[in-house]
């Protein structure tokens, strides 16, 4: 098992740092930002795979690159790695690990944001401790 398998698919404290900085019961922001990611995704993929089989590694590196800060930012973290690694691969034009790096990143992403939108709903729902 590689440090890639064993690094988490999400960190639920990196994506808790979001739903902390919104005001008071208002995650309408976090919802948006979910649902912008999920609906700017499919196009993403389908340019990146293009770019991948195109060889197009200065393509690649610049959607690797939006795809890091977007996963970094919503807490998916094994799809932040992938990301990286690609972005890092693409730089160095090795069509190899670009391909490896492209395949986990499709495999690792969440189908929908339906998960987030869940954990959202639950961090809403939790008692407040500070009350």
């Amino acid at each position: 098992m590689n440090v890639f398998d064993c690094t988490p698919l999400f960190d639920s404290k990196r994506f808790n740092i979001l739903l902390e900085l919104c005001e008071k019961n208002d995650f309408s922001i976090i919802e948006a930002v979910v649902t912008q990611f999920f609906e700017d995704l499919p196009p993403m993929l389908t340019r990146l795979a293009d770019a991948v089989s195109a060889k197009d590694f200065s393509c690649a590196k610049n959607i690797a690159h939006s795809l890091r800060g977007s996963c970094a930012t919503l807490g998916l973290l094994r799809a932040e790695t992938a990301a990286t690694e690609l972005e890092k691969s693409a730089e160095a034009e090795n069509a190899g690990e670009v391909v490896f790096w492209h395949e986990n990143l499709r495999n690792t992403l969440p189908p929908s944001g339906e998960t987030l939108r869940a954990y959202v709903r639950n961090f809403v729902e939790a008692p407040d401790d500070a009350e």
